[in-house]
């Protein structure tokens, strides 16, 4: 046999080999080939996020003891994909910092819708001494005054008559409050009522002619006794109660410092109209002494 016919036998040996491998192969004989499936990787969301558009602050006061004061901040996202992302408070030298962040997606467009959103954000005010205090939201501003220690102080009697005071008792309405011995009181139930009912008008004054400084509480049950601070701004709290503080320059009238606060049913503004800055103290120390019997 020579070499021609040696290396035809081998080439037939090895092409039979490999029609037989291929004739037992999985799909030769009827079986599916199986491909392993593969994992699409995750692509990661892309979003931005930037200060939101702040409209308003609204300072909220929770009748509790103590104190729980929040502020209530609304705006408008701007677009119809954008949420709220993370708020960030920080306080500072009599201000609370507040930073509100939008948050959308940036590997798209959304379109431009304005949806009004709300967000209540506690204050801690622990420790906080009395003051008053500025909230910033985003550029937005309000201010709010924590009041001074509840607890009534006393006025010491003097020798000479000088600090004495006399008390007044509500009966009708729950308060007691002092004031100086030597002012005059008036109490007025019979001033007509309009809309309300339960009328109780105290006048209170120096006793030397002048008329000044002069202190007003007057009370009214379901509507206000004075009209004009039915919408005031509530910025403080006054024995747990959210009050409204406004103090009005001289001008046409004595300056005034007006104090407007509802308790239950009962609609109480507290005015004082005095000509020197000596009668601030006085009235401070007037409503230091003011308390609920009831």
């Amino acid at each position: 046999m020579n070499t021609t016919s040696i290396t035809r036998i081998t080439r037939t040996i090895i092409l039979g080999v490999l029609l037989f491998l291929t004739a037992c192969s999985p799909s030769a004989i009827g079986f599916p080939l199986i491909v392993p499936a593969t994992t699409p990787l995750a692509t990661p969301l892309q979003s931005t996020s930037r200060e939101a558009q702040v409209e308003s602050v609204e300072i909220q006061f929770l009748g509790a003891d103590p104190v729980q004061i929040n502020a209530i901040v609304r705006g408008n996202l701007t677009e119809a994909c954008a949420k709220l992302g993370d708020t960030q408070v920080r306080y500072a030298t009599n201000t609370f910092m507040i930073t509100l962040f939008a948050v959308s997606p940036s590997d798209r467009g959304c379109a431009q819708i304005t949806t009004p959103f709300e967000q209540t954000i506690p204050l801690s005010t622990t420790g906080l001494p009395s003051g008053e205090y500025t909230v910033k939201a985003n550029g937005v501003s309000a201010v709010f005054a924590l009041p001074a220690d509840v607890t009534p102080t006393v006025v010491p009697t003097t020798s000479d008559g000088t600090g004495q005071t006399k008390t007044y008792t509500s009966s009708l309405y729950g308060y007691r409050v002092s004031y100086p011995a030597d002012w005059t009181i008036q109490v007025n139930t019979s001033v007509p009522s309009g809309a309300g009912s339960n009328p109780e008008y105290v006048t209170l004054m120096t006793n030397d002619g002048s008329n000044l400084p002069r202190i007003d509480i007057e009370v009214l049950t379901d509507v206000p006794p004075m009209l004009g601070f039915e919408g005031c701004v509530k910025n403080f709290v006054f024995r747990t109660l959210p009050a409204c503080k406004i103090s009005l320059p001289a001008g046409q009238n004595p300056a005034s410092e007006i104090w407007v606060f509802q308790n239950g049913a009962a609609n109480f503004f507290i005015g004082m109209q005095y000509q020197d800055a000596k009668s601030l103290q006085l009235f401070n120390d007037f409503i230091t002494s003011f308390v609920f019997t009831q």
